[in-house]
């Protein structure tokens, strides 16, 4: 508890995920990019990232790290592993 007798919003609430926990597909959802401009930029066809947009393959972890530092950190490794999951769920 801190001085004033009321816990911080830190040890109340749980962490879950990053701060960014935006998938590759709500990024572009969002207008930041598009597939065409992801696949130019990281040197892959679009319908390689067409694939990771939907959950069907997932990045391998150097390109997992080319994507976060592309997007500026808000789609993150973590996040491209999460969605990639979600999607694998979805199809089954």
């Amino acid at each position: 508890m801190g001085k004033d007798g009321r816990d911080s919003l830190l040890t109340v609430l749980p962490i879950v995920g990053t701060l960014s926990d935006m998938t590759l597909k709500e990024y572009i959802e969002a207008g930041l990019g598009d597939i065409a401009q992801i696949g130019q930029a990281l040197g892959m066809s679009e319908h390689g990232v067409r694939k990771w947009v939907y959950g069907q393959r997932e990045p391998d972890l150097d390109m997992a790290v080319r994507i976060e530092d592309l997007t500026g950190g808000k789609v993150t490794v973590a996040d491209l592993s999460k969605s990639s999951a979600r999607g694998a769920v979805k199809a089954a």
